[in-house]
Protein backbone atom coordinates (compact mmCIF):
# COMPACT_ATOMS: atom_id res chain seq x y z
CA UNK A 1 0.00 0.00 0.00
CA UNK A 2 2.49 2.43 1.02
CA UNK A 3 4.46 1.89 -2.37
CA UNK A 4 1.49 2.57 -4.44
CA UNK A 5 1.14 6.26 -2.65
CA UNK A 6 4.44 7.10 -3.10
CA UNK A 7 4.38 5.95 -7.06
CA UNK A 8 1.48 8.19 -6.91
CA UNK A 9 3.24 11.47 -5.45
CA UNK A 10 5.74 11.18 -7.76
CA UNK A 11 3.45 11.14 -10.49
CA UNK A 12 1.85 14.35 -9.03
CA UNK A 13 5.18 16.09 -8.59
CA UNK A 14 6.40 15.30 -12.40
CA UNK A 15 2.98 16.89 -14.14
CA UNK A 16 3.57 19.74 -11.62
CA UNK A 17 6.85 20.59 -12.55
CA UNK A 18 5.75 22.90 -15.11
CA UNK A 19 2.63 24.33 -13.34
CA UNK A 20 2.32 27.98 -14.23
CA UNK A 21 0.52 30.12 -12.34
CA UNK A 22 -2.05 32.58 -13.34
CA UNK A 23 -2.69 36.26 -11.67
CA UNK A 24 -6.05 37.03 -10.33
CA UNK A 25 -7.91 39.21 -8.12
CA UNK A 26 -10.97 39.84 -6.10
CA UNK A 27 -12.25 41.88 -9.28
CA UNK A 28 -10.73 39.52 -12.14
CA UNK A 29 -11.06 36.18 -11.46
CA UNK A 30 -10.26 34.23 -14.61
CA UNK A 31 -6.88 33.46 -13.66
CA UNK A 32 -8.38 31.55 -10.53
CA UNK A 33 -10.39 29.42 -12.60
CA UNK A 34 -7.31 28.81 -15.40
CA UNK A 35 -5.24 27.45 -12.14
CA UNK A 36 -8.10 25.14 -10.39
CA UNK A 37 -8.16 23.69 -14.32
CA UNK A 38 -4.75 23.01 -14.18
CA UNK A 39 -4.49 21.78 -10.78
CA UNK A 40 -7.64 19.39 -11.67
CA UNK A 41 -5.50 18.11 -14.71
CA UNK A 42 -2.21 17.55 -13.22
CA UNK A 43 -3.62 15.56 -10.06
CA UNK A 44 -6.02 13.63 -12.30
CA UNK A 45 -9.43 15.39 -10.59
CA UNK A 46 -12.51 15.86 -12.68
CA UNK A 47 -13.08 18.93 -14.44
CA UNK A 48 -16.75 17.56 -15.45
CA UNK A 49 -17.90 20.74 -13.24
CA UNK A 50 -15.91 23.41 -13.54
CA UNK A 51 -18.20 25.65 -10.85
CA UNK A 52 -17.79 22.70 -8.39
CA UNK A 53 -15.19 23.90 -5.22
CA UNK A 54 -12.03 22.94 -4.63
CA UNK A 55 -11.11 22.53 -0.62
CA UNK A 56 -7.36 22.53 -0.01
CA UNK A 57 -5.66 21.36 3.15
CA UNK A 58 -1.66 21.78 3.47
CA UNK A 59 -1.12 20.91 6.94
CA UNK A 60 1.13 19.00 9.50
CA UNK A 61 -0.62 15.47 10.09
CA UNK A 62 -0.25 15.18 13.95
CA UNK A 63 -2.08 15.27 16.87
CA UNK A 64 -2.92 18.72 17.84
CA UNK A 65 -3.92 19.18 14.73
CA UNK A 66 -7.01 17.95 14.73
CA UNK A 67 -6.45 14.86 12.23
CA UNK A 68 -9.98 13.52 12.55
CA UNK A 69 -11.32 16.96 11.91
CA UNK A 70 -9.37 16.20 8.65
CA UNK A 71 -10.88 13.03 8.12
CA UNK A 72 -14.02 14.19 8.16
CA UNK A 73 -13.28 17.67 6.32
CA UNK A 74 -12.17 14.54 3.82
CA UNK A 75 -15.87 12.76 3.92
CA UNK A 76 -17.77 15.89 4.42
CA UNK A 77 -16.48 17.78 1.25
CA UNK A 78 -17.25 14.66 -1.36
CA UNK A 79 -20.82 14.35 0.40
CA UNK A 80 -21.05 18.20 0.13
CA UNK A 81 -20.22 18.01 -4.01
CA UNK A 82 -16.50 19.25 -3.69
CA UNK A 83 -13.32 18.00 -3.92
CA UNK A 84 -10.66 17.48 -1.67
CA UNK A 85 -6.72 18.08 -2.10
CA UNK A 86 -4.52 17.34 1.26
CA UNK A 87 -0.83 17.96 1.08
CA UNK A 88 0.26 16.70 4.21
CA UNK A 89 3.53 15.77 6.06
CA UNK A 90 2.99 13.02 8.86
CA UNK A 91 6.23 12.28 11.75
CA UNK A 92 3.31 9.89 13.84
CA UNK A 93 3.92 6.11 12.09
CA UNK A 94 -0.16 4.93 13.45
CA UNK A 95 -1.52 8.43 11.64
CA UNK A 96 0.85 7.95 8.77
CA UNK A 97 -0.39 4.45 8.44
CA UNK A 98 -4.34 5.76 8.61
CA UNK A 99 -3.84 8.17 6.05
CA UNK A 100 -1.81 6.07 3.52
CA UNK A 101 -4.92 4.08 3.98
CA UNK A 102 -7.41 6.85 2.86
CA UNK A 103 -4.84 7.73 -0.04
CA UNK A 104 -5.13 4.38 -1.21
CA UNK A 105 -8.56 4.17 -0.65
CA UNK A 106 -8.85 7.58 -2.88
CA UNK A 107 -5.71 6.58 -5.30
CA UNK A 108 -7.83 7.12 -8.66
CA UNK A 109 -11.18 8.68 -7.10
CA UNK A 110 -12.16 11.96 -9.46
CA UNK A 111 -12.77 14.41 -6.62
CA UNK A 112 -10.26 13.52 -3.69
CA UNK A 113 -6.49 13.54 -3.39
CA UNK A 114 -3.83 12.86 -0.94
CA UNK A 115 -0.06 13.77 -1.15
CA UNK A 116 1.40 12.67 2.42
CA UNK A 117 4.61 15.13 2.18
CA UNK A 118 5.39 18.47 2.23
CA UNK A 119 6.55 19.88 -0.70
CA UNK A 120 7.45 23.66 -1.62
CA UNK A 121 6.25 23.94 -4.98
CA UNK A 122 3.18 21.61 -4.67
CA UNK A 123 1.72 24.08 -2.10
CA UNK A 124 1.58 27.24 -3.67
CA UNK A 125 -0.17 25.32 -6.58
CA UNK A 126 -2.61 24.48 -3.81
CA UNK A 127 -2.56 27.84 -2.95
CA UNK A 128 -3.52 28.96 -6.16
CA UNK A 129 -6.05 27.00 -7.24
CA UNK A 130 -7.89 26.00 -4.13
CA UNK A 131 -11.97 27.99 -3.28
CA UNK A 132 -11.44 27.35 0.26
CA UNK A 133 -9.31 26.10 2.57
CA UNK A 134 -9.30 24.53 6.03
CA UNK A 135 -7.05 24.95 8.87
CA UNK A 136 -7.39 22.12 11.38
CA UNK A 137 -6.19 22.24 14.94
CA UNK A 138 -8.01 21.34 18.21
CA UNK A 139 -6.34 24.09 19.81
CA UNK A 140 -6.08 27.41 18.02
CA UNK A 141 -5.42 27.42 14.07
CA UNK A 142 -2.09 28.14 12.96
CA UNK A 143 -0.93 30.84 11.43
CA UNK A 144 1.34 34.18 12.27
CA UNK A 145 -1.97 36.22 11.79
CA UNK A 146 -4.02 33.21 13.49
CA UNK A 147 -6.37 33.53 10.69
CA UNK A 148 -8.00 37.01 11.98
CA UNK A 149 -7.80 40.11 10.35
CA UNK A 150 -5.26 41.43 12.99
CA UNK A 151 -2.14 42.47 10.64
CA UNK A 152 0.07 44.89 10.12
CA UNK A 153 -1.27 47.45 7.84
CA UNK A 154 1.52 47.80 5.28
CA UNK A 155 1.46 47.38 1.41
CA UNK A 156 2.68 43.77 0.99
CA UNK A 157 -0.67 43.26 3.07
CA UNK A 158 -2.74 44.50 0.47
CA UNK A 159 -4.28 47.41 2.44
CA UNK A 160 -6.77 48.06 -0.90
CA UNK A 161 -8.02 44.43 0.00
CA UNK A 162 -8.95 44.94 3.28
CA UNK A 163 -10.93 48.47 2.78
CA UNK A 164 -12.30 46.43 -0.39
CA UNK A 165 -13.58 43.90 2.41
CA UNK A 166 -14.31 46.54 5.34
CA UNK A 167 -17.44 47.85 2.45
CA UNK A 168 -17.95 44.97 1.11
CA UNK A 169 -19.00 43.42 4.78
CA UNK A 170 -20.78 46.37 5.09
CA UNK A 171 -22.86 46.24 1.58
CA UNK A 172 -23.17 42.21 2.32
CA UNK A 173 -25.04 43.28 5.79
CA UNK A 174 -22.16 41.66 8.43
CA UNK A 175 -20.14 43.41 10.95
CA UNK A 176 -16.34 44.33 10.42
CA UNK A 177 -13.72 44.47 13.10
CA UNK A 178 -10.15 45.22 12.33
CA UNK A 179 -7.19 44.77 14.57
CA UNK A 180 -3.93 46.41 13.05
CA UNK A 181 -1.15 47.99 14.02
CA UNK A 182 0.25 50.43 11.21
CA UNK A 183 4.29 51.76 10.74
CA UNK A 184 3.58 53.44 7.28
CA UNK A 185 2.58 56.99 7.83
CA UNK A 186 0.22 57.70 4.62
CA UNK A 187 -1.12 54.11 5.40
CA UNK A 188 -1.76 54.44 8.93
CA UNK A 189 -3.24 58.35 7.90
CA UNK A 190 -5.28 56.93 5.41
CA UNK A 191 -6.61 54.28 8.19
CA UNK A 192 -7.47 56.77 10.68
CA UNK A 193 -9.54 58.41 8.29
CA UNK A 194 -11.94 55.33 7.86
CA UNK A 195 -11.67 55.16 11.69
CA UNK A 196 -13.29 58.12 12.33
CA UNK A 197 -15.60 57.66 8.92
CA UNK A 198 -16.82 54.69 10.93
CA UNK A 199 -16.16 55.69 15.09
CA UNK A 200 -20.05 55.93 15.90
CA UNK A 201 -21.30 53.14 13.16
CA UNK A 202 -22.77 50.00 15.02
CA UNK A 203 -21.45 47.72 11.71
CA UNK A 204 -17.80 48.83 11.89
CA UNK A 205 -14.57 48.99 14.41
CA UNK A 206 -11.39 49.82 13.52
CA UNK A 207 -8.57 49.41 16.26
CA UNK A 208 -5.56 50.83 14.60
CA UNK A 209 -2.85 49.09 16.90
CA UNK A 210 -1.57 45.55 18.18
CA UNK A 211 -3.54 44.23 21.44
CA UNK A 212 -2.75 40.61 22.53
CA UNK A 213 -5.78 40.33 24.48
CA UNK A 214 -8.60 41.80 21.96
CA UNK A 215 -6.84 39.42 19.37
CA UNK A 216 -8.10 36.55 21.07
CA UNK A 217 -11.39 38.00 21.64
CA UNK A 218 -11.65 38.85 17.98
CA UNK A 219 -11.08 35.00 17.22
CA UNK A 220 -13.66 33.65 19.58
CA UNK A 221 -16.08 36.30 18.23
CA UNK A 222 -15.62 36.29 15.14
CA UNK A 223 -17.59 33.98 12.54
CA UNK A 224 -14.95 34.25 9.37
CA UNK A 225 -11.68 36.25 8.69
CA UNK A 226 -9.82 37.71 6.22
CA UNK A 227 -6.33 37.35 5.69
CA UNK A 228 -5.11 40.24 3.57
CA UNK A 229 -1.64 39.82 0.91
CA UNK A 230 -0.93 40.86 -2.23
CA UNK A 231 1.92 38.08 -2.35
CA UNK A 232 1.19 35.11 0.00
CA UNK A 233 -1.35 35.52 2.71
CA UNK A 234 0.35 34.97 5.89
CA UNK A 235 0.31 32.04 8.57
CA UNK A 236 1.94 28.75 8.31
CA UNK A 237 -0.63 26.79 6.43
CA UNK A 238 -0.98 30.21 4.63
CA UNK A 239 -4.74 29.61 3.32
CA UNK A 240 -4.44 32.02 0.40
CA UNK A 241 -7.43 31.73 -1.22
CA UNK A 242 -9.90 32.04 2.00
CA UNK A 243 -8.94 35.83 1.24
CA UNK A 244 -10.98 36.17 -2.36
CA UNK A 245 -14.07 34.08 -1.01
CA UNK A 246 -14.77 35.92 1.81
CA UNK A 247 -14.18 39.51 0.11
CA UNK A 248 -15.25 38.40 -3.44
CA UNK A 249 -18.24 36.14 -3.08
CA UNK A 250 -19.76 35.33 0.89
Amino acid sequence: MKSRVVRQKGEILQNLAEFQFSCYSANDMQGKAENKAAMRRNLGLSSADDQRPVVGCITRLVPQKGVHLIKHAIYRTLEMGGQFELLGSCPVPHIQREFEGIANQFQNHEHIRLILKYDESLSHAIYAASDMFIIPSIFEPCGLTQVGCITRLVPQKGVHLIKHAIYRTLEMGGQFELLGSCPVPHIQREFEGIANQFQNHEHIRLILKYDESLSHAIYAASDMFIIPSIFEPCGLTQVSHLLHMLIHEF
